[in-house]
């Protein structure tokens, strides 16, 4: 039997083809890893959500301090953040659901390479325990000013103080932000803790990292999606201030 020998021509044609088809098929695969990534953002902040609950069941009803920073003249290596309290705690099943696979992306630094992707060599999953500046560097941020510290000063005049919101004293539970998406953009790397004034703090920003929205955990451990809320919840006014992160005020 005669052998057929495609020919240049239609070499080129059955080339063209496939590349149309892969180019029809790309943006659907694109589509479906960005929601895969989104769903699994969800999930991690609802376990953040439950270890958060155990935590603070177990603490007289207080938040977990946002960051005690250095300590007893020791270095970074005994930082001790909310996350490290939950990790360190059993509060948290796996390190790994302080990271969202759809922020790695805009992690462009050297330091944000290394702590801040899932995969990085230098991360909390890594070292949980070792290197405890790390988890600084994570992809979720708490509302440290109204929750997690004293920065708003809600406990007194010293913003220094170590307090933490009580979970009883939360007014609105639903409509306030525990944690969301977070990173530092000017610096390139994940971020631990996010700021109800974005414009006068940009490093603790939310993070649009799903379809230019942002995942947020609120106080009462729902998880929904918001549009551009780096934008919006975190505009700097203070009307925004009040109605998403004050937890003492409608």
């Amino acid at each position: 039997m005669p052998r057929h020998r495609f020919t240049l021509i239609e070499l080129l044609v059955v080339i063209s083809i496939i590349a149309i088809l892969a180019a029809m098929l790309l943006p659907a695969l694109n589509k479906a890893r960005m929601s895969a990534w989104a769903s699994s953002c969800i999930n991690n902040q609802k376990q953040l959500g439950l270890a958060m609950a155990g935590y603070v069941g177990e603490q007289g009803g207080y938040f977990p301090y946002a960051d005690y920073g250095d300590i007893g003249g020791l270095g970074s290596s005994v930082r001790i953040t909310w996350a490290y309290s939950l990790s360190s705690g059993g509060y948290l099943q796996n390190n790994k659901s302080l990271f969202c696979d759809a922020a790695a992306g805009g992690f462009t630094s050297a330091t944000g390479q290394e702590r801040s992707i899932k995969s990085g060599p230098n991360t909390c999953i890594k070292y949980p325990e070792s290197s405890l500046e790390y988890y600084r560097f994570i992809n979720y941020g708490i509302n440290y000013r109204y929750l997690a510290s004293n920065q708003a000063l809600w406990g007194g005049t010293d913003p220094s103080a170590l307090l933490t919101q009580k979970i009883e004293r939360v007014v609105n539970p639903s409509g306030k932000v525990m944690t969301a998406d977070a990173w530092n953009k000017s610096g390139g790397y994940g971020r631990y803790i996010i700021s109800p004034s974005l414009p006068s703090e940009a490093s603790n920003g939310m993070n649009d990292c799903h379809d230019n929205g942002t995942n947020i955990l609120w106080v009462d451990g729902h998880v929904s999606y918001w549009k551009m809320a780096r934008l919006t919840i975190q505009s700097g006014t203070s009307d925004n201030m009040t109605k998403y992160f004050n937890v003492l005020k409608n």
